[in-house]
């Protein structure tokens, strides 16, 4: 029987990463590269391949459903919106002390910054 894996840095905690990402150019002349440190919210709780727990980190204080494969549009959303949305191991980040409450929808988060109206 396969036990869930334990992870100790709980949502919302606003995490301290090393950052050392580049992406190639994409066809519309788009280049990322991210690199040094990085203050970010733990969105979601992930395993890799092996069961290790993961942690998705993004600059957006959104929840990450991570469960998907394809992405679905919750994650589609979330990713089109952010900075960053990567994966860390545990001994990858640095939890602050600080939690912050995540938006369950990136909806909920636009009408909060009053982006979109009732």
């Amino acid at each position: 029987m396969k036990t869930e894996p334990q992870h100790k840095i709980p949502l919302g905690s606003i995490v301290k990463v090393k950052l050392d990402l580049s992406q190639p150019t994409t066809d519309e002349g788009i280049e990322i590269n991210l690199k040094g440190n990085g203050t970010l919210y733990v969105v979601g709780h992930a395993t890799d391949g092996t069961g290790a727990p993961l942690y998705v980190v993004s600059d957006l204080p959104i929840v990450f459903p991570v469960a998907t494969v394809p992405f679905n549009d919750a994650q589609m959303m979330h990713r089109s919106l952010a900075i960053l949305v990567e994966y860390f191991f545990e001994d990858e980040i640095e939890p602050t002390g600080q939690q912050k409450e995540l938006y369950t929808t990136t909806k909920d988060w636009l009408y909060e910054r009053k982006v979109l109206h009732a």
